[in-house]
């Protein structure tokens, strides 16, 4: 199963939509995740489904989608493709952009782990890192802010994926240069990894 986790800050026009169809035509993928989509809520066509203004999740026919919980900040699911005799947990994931209000990105977060069974995944873009070595330019992150992602992953049973291609996700160019920052994880349980032992994570360059 080929699963994307796009952060899209926008995809007013029809430009964008296209650009959006290639994705998933070019990387043949069967579920794509979609934040900041800066959408109109009541949008509906073929399988894409709109959660609230900004999480969008769209999927192929092959998979069978059984809904659990949705808010504007995740989206879970059961998902099980034609082939497999069972479903796993699966939950695209978008953290608070802002820092005052992360600790409520940590508490939904334990509230998911709560009703998880079996194999879990959390997919998405976390706005958080896990170590200092996560960041590059600008300020020095909180520790505390660090911390308290790390207790949360933690306490869920869960872990980051090793990944190949460039370690950060997401870049603000400066006059003074640029930050860039690792802020998009899959996290999964041992279950997840058990069952698909032959995974790999890649950070996709700017399609």
């Amino acid at each position: 199963m080929a699963i994307v986790s796009w952060n899209a800050r926008g995809l007013n026009g029809g430009e964008a939509l296209r650009q959006t169809k290639l994705l998933v035509k070019y990387h043949k993928l069967d579920l794509l995740l979609l934040m900041e989509t800066k959408l109109a809520e009541d949008l509906r066509f073929q399988e894409l489904d709109l959660v609230g203004r900004g999480l969008m999740v769209m999927w192929k026919d092959n998979i069978e989608v059984t809904y659990l919980t949705t808010s504007s900040n995740h989206f879970s699911c059961f998902l099980r493709l034609e082939n497999q005799p069972r479903a796993w947990q699966f939950c695209g994931f978008y953290g608070e952009p802002k820092v005052a209000n992360r600790h409520y990105t940590w508490d939904l977060l334990l509230k998911l782990k709560s009703v998880a069974t079996g194999p879990w995944m959390a997919m998405g873009d976390f706005n958080e890192i896990l170590s200092q070595e996560d960041k590059e330019g600008g300020g020095v992150k909180s520790e505390a802010q660090i911390e308290a992602f790390w207790v949360s992953v933690e306490v869920c049973a869960l872990q980051p994926l090793d990944f190949r291609g460039d370690h950060f996700t997401w870049i603000r160019k400066m006059d003074e240069g640029s930050i860039k920052e690792r802020l998009d994880w899959v996290m999964v349980n041992e279950e997840w990894l058990e069952w698909f032992p032959n995974n790999y994570l890649a950070h996709l360059e700017f399609f």
